[in-house]
């Protein structure tokens, strides 16, 4: 699919905030899933991150919370590539993620799917709505 084009970007953007794939809302009170909150200095984004982890291996990621369409768009649109993934390579997703948000540096490791999100470096303000899941994620698995 050609990803160039700013109406496509923003219809698949639309369609993923209308039918999130992993928010949910109601919390997750299963006592196996960690849970991470993030709340955005800049504005009212605020998540909780719910994460089932099993054999080092990143077995269900889901969020509730309240946000701007593009904080919860890219984090349910990141989290189906990271489900299912060893924690090793899901650092490393959120890595190529956060480096193509803040920089628009495109590593291979992304699909080209991402390419929605092109444009998002430009808006210094949606960066910081763009990666304060991804950014909370990535500092839990790092400590862990």
């Amino acid at each position: 699919m050609n990803y160039s084009n700013a109406l496509i970007r923003r219809q698949i953007i639309i369609d993923y905030y209308q039918n999130p794939k992993n928010f949910i809302k109601e919390p997750i009170s299963d006592p196996n899933y960690k849970v991470i909150k993030t709340k955005s200095d800049s504005c009212a984004d605020q998540f909780d991150l719910y994460l089932l982890i099993k054999d080092d291996l990143l077995v269900d990621l889901k969020f509730s919370g309240s946000g701007c369409i593009i904080s919860q768009t890219t984090f349910d649109f990141l989290s189906k590539y990271l489900i299912n993934k060893k924690l090793d390579e899901v650092k490393k997703l959120l890595s190529a993620y956060l480096e193509f948000i803040f920089k628009d540096v495109k590593n291979p490791l992304l699909a080209e799917e991402f390419d929605i999100f092109s444009s998002v470096h430009m808006q210094s303000n949606r960066i910081i709505c763009a990666t304060i899941n991804a950014k909370a994620l990535n500092e839990y698995l790092t400590k862990e």
